[in-house]
Order: C-alpha cells, then structure tokens, then sequence
C-alpha cells in the first residue's frame, strides 16, 4: 500500500505550478500557484523553464482493513525530497521530469534509497477565456520508471523501505479548469483532475511490496488506479490564497499465480488544506498538510508538504 502513498507524492509534484495571473474585467487579479494535489491546468511557455524543489515529511500511522476501520497499528516516519524540473517546447507542448530521493525510519532502522523516475508530457487543448465558459483544458501522458525499491525488502520494517513499484506505469490524466469571479474581489479557483493509471508486470524477488517471503521468485500484474481530485483556492489577497484539495484513488486488486503475493482492491479518500504565497508570476511558496480521513485495504497517514517554485 506504500506504493499508492508513494504515486500520489510523484503526481501531485508533477506539472504542479507555474503560478498564474487570471486575466479578466476586474482591476483585481489574484494570482493562483494550484493546490498541493491537484495538477497545473497550463503547460510552461516555450523557452521558459521551471524549478520546483518540494520536501514531504510526515508519518504512517497504521493501515485500514476491509471494513474501512483502522484496525493494523504500525508507525514509522517517512521523508522525500524531490527535485522537478519543466519546460516548454511548443505553445501546445511541454516535458518534465521528476527525481527524488526517500528517507524513513521504522523501528529504529534507517533507510535512504533512490524512488521511481517520472517522465511526462503535457498537452495544452484550450486555454480559459475570461467571461466566457472556456476552462482550461490540459491532457497529461506520464511514464514512470521502475528505478526505485521495490523487492527483497526488510520485513521488519513495514515496507518503510519501499521507494516504487518495480512496474512501467503509464498515467492519463485530463485536467479542468475554471477561474470564477462570484464579485470583483470575491474570487474561486476551480480545478478538476481525473487520472487513469496502466501498470505492467513485475518480477519479484524476496520479501515485496506485493507479499511474498524470502523464497519468493514471482511475477505480479498489479492493479490499474482511478484517481478524481477536485482543488479548489479562494483569494484572501492578490498574493496570499487558501487552498483545499478533495481528493479520492481506487486499485483494483493485484494478480499472482502464487497465494502468497497479492494485494487486495483497495481506496481512499483524503484531505490537503494549504495555503500560498505568491509574490509574483514567477515565484511561489506553498506549505500545507495532506492526510487521510477514510480508507480500505490502504495507508492512515499524515504528511506535511513544503515547496518553492521558481520560473525563468
């Protein structure tokens, strides 16, 4: 299950912020930097380049069983820093890529491993029209590679050494969104992500993310994920804006010809208050926490979210 946590921490750094004014009518024009989960409905201008460093730390606090109660009670801290880096190529097309490196401590045992490799592309189809009912309109096609742990792991850690999936992932994700002026100072960022994730097979080896013990020399289909998210920000100011993300992911169940590796389906619902400062278009600071609030067959956790961004 620490592989979902660990997707959604690559996805939501992913194509995150390029902070925006929204042009319109009124002289009164916040700028929008997103929310912490849900993605940027706007791809980097050619010859641009974005800079994003963020540091997640937080702690798994136990996990949710089949009944959606919190039944299995372990902890262990876990930290990521991940390093994004974006550009654009043409005024429809942009490329990122997303590097990380993972820190957790479980029982008094210290882990430091490389993560999956996030490759992605994003495709601009429309761009929001002040005073009309065009939104924003973006596609994402994300391919991530399998360089993080995933296999021979140590059992009595909780998986708190597991840094990927050990499969190919392929995401599609269409994102929507629409700027709302309720009164000329009274201001609402709508943003709706809806994501599809294709894994391939994977071979594992030992003590897995998957099951399995140290005889095991298996190979796996993981589940394919649904992920909906919906960011909404309100503007306290032209720079400082409060943001919530409403976010839910399902898996379906992993396959094995052996009993003992498998996962179960699994979902979760989940909550990220932040709040942004951002002094300009091409700068942005944004803090805030991302936690579970109900689950089945899937992690409680509480994580604290930090990033910069900085656009040249």
């Amino acid at each position: 299950m620490k592989k979902i946590l660990l997707s959604l921490l690559f996805l939501t750094a992913l194509y995150s912020k390029e902070p925006e004014q929204e042009k319109s009518a009124y002289s009164y024009e916040p700028i929008f930097a997103g929310t912490l989960l849900a993605f940027f409905p706007n791809n980097i201008a050619p010859g641009n380049c974005l800079v994003e460093p963020y540091l997640f730390a937080g702690t798994v606090n136990g996990m949710y069983n089949a009944e959606w109660e919190n039944k299995h009670q372990f902890k262990y801290f876990d930290a990521q820093l991940l390093l994004l880096v974006e550009t654009g190529i043409t005024s429809w097309l942009d490329i990122s890529l997303a590097l990380n490196e993972y820190y957790t401590v479980s029982k008094g045992r210290k882990s430091i491993h490389y993560g999956d490799t996030k490759l992605a592309l994003g495709f601009q189809i429309l761009t929001s029209q002040p005073g009309t009912a065009i939104p924003d309109f973006r596609i994402l096609l994300l391919e991530s590679f399998p360089t993080g742990k995933y296999q021979r792991l140590d059992p009595r850690k909780n998986m708190a050494d597991m840094t990927g999936s050990g499969a190919f992932e392929t995401w599609v994700t269409a994102i929507v969104r629409k700027i709302i002026y309720f009164t000329p100072t009274q201001v609402v960022s709508l943003n709706l992500n809806l994501g599809y994730d294709v894994p391939s097979s994977v071979h594992v080896k030992g003590f897995n993310f998957y099951g399995g013990n140290a005889k095991t020399n298996e190979s796996v289909i993981p589940g394919q994920q649904f992920v909906g998210n919906l960011g909404l920000e309100y503007s306290l100011t032209i720079n400082w804006i409060v943001g919530l993300d409403i976010h839910y992911r399902h898996q379906n169940k992993s396959h094995s010809n052996h009993k003992n590796v498998h996962l179960p389906s699994s979902e979760e619902f989940s909550l990220a208050p932040c709040i942004e400062y951002n002094p300009s278009t091409h700068f942005s600071l944004e803090a805030g926490v991302w936690f579970s609030v109900a689950g089945r067959n899937d992690l409680d956790f509480t994580t604290g979210v930090l990033t910069v961004a900085w656009l040249f």
